[in-house]
């Protein structure tokens, strides 16, 4: 009889204990749900100049100071962003333009965007002429309809382009919704899922690829949106040392910040 009644008290006992687990379990997807990314609210296209103002909600944090749409980004986090705009503006950016254009001039108009203009005018006028070579003027166009793999390859093919080039190139030309990570902080979405990253720069690479593959719908918005976001929270709080933990808005949901080092020794 004590058996029986023991037998009881357990299996009481442990269908409170699962009830206590699936509520905790419920508590902790609804937390993630809500965890609410940085964002200015405004929605950021790729386009000639660099990143464009497409839409401005009043009431957004963007809206609230001054962001108009068709603006053109040119800092985060008082970082310079890379602009086009005067070599827009001066030359023009299609093949024949470029290729037409005198170097100093080229060189001149590419000075506000960093260092070796020359060099970078040399190297951009040599991508046009490829592209107008291999492509007819158009690499858009030209790419389109072929498999990932062989559009992989080609963009590959380009002075400095690797495989985080070519996944950018991808998603914000519109060819296709792949996992494109920034590729100065790939760390950013390790961090918070898994834990500190390994040392290998494209291990993490694949890693923050294989999270937002699975996480993020296979849509060239929601990406974009999700590689803007990793991109800016890398910039601003999550750095590759001295990392803002205690400003950072997702702490509470960071495995990082929860102590998972994955083996090695934390950040400094």
């Amino acid at each position: 009889m004590r058996d029986v009644f023991q037998t009881r008290i357990l299996a009481v006992a442990l269908a409170l204990a699962t009830l206590g687990v699936c509520i905790l379990a419920g508590l902790n997807l609804s937390q993630e749900l809500n965890t609410e990314f940085p964002t200015d609210g405004v929605t950021w296209v790729e386009a000639q100049g660099g990143l464009r103002a497409q839409r401005v909600p009043a009431d957004s944090p963007g809206g609230k100071d001054g962001v108009r749409t068709g603006d053109i980004l040119q800092a985060v986090d008082e970082l310079p962003t890379p602009r086009l705009a005067a070599l827009e503006r001066e030359i023009g950016v299609t093949p024949e333009e470029l290729l037409a254009a005198n170097p100093a001039k080229m060189a001149a108009a590419l000075k506000p965007g960093g260092m070796v203009p020359e060099l970078r005018a040399l190297r951009l006028k040599e991508i046009a002429e490829r592209i107008q070579k291999e492509f007819g003027g158009d690499l858009l166009e030209g790419l389109k309809g072929q498999p990932i793999s062989k559009i992989r390859t080609a963009l590959k093919k380009f002075s400095n382009i690797a495989d985080p080039g070519a996944d950018r190139i991808l998603l914000f030309g519109g060819i296709s919704p792949v996992a494109a990570v920034p590729s100065n902080c790939p760390y950013v979405l390790v961090r918070i899922r898994l834990g500190l990253e390994r040392e290998n720069y494209g291990v993490t690479y694949k890693e923050a690829q294989s999270l937002i593959e699975a996480e993020v719908p296979a849509k060239l918005d929601a990406r974009a949106r999700a590689y803007l976001l990793l991109k800016v929270h890398g910039q601003r709080v999550c750095k590759t040392k001295n990392p803002k933990c205690g400003e950072c808005p997702v702490a509470g949901e960071c495995a990082y910040f929860g102590g998972k080092t994955r083996g090695r020794a934390g950040l400094k």
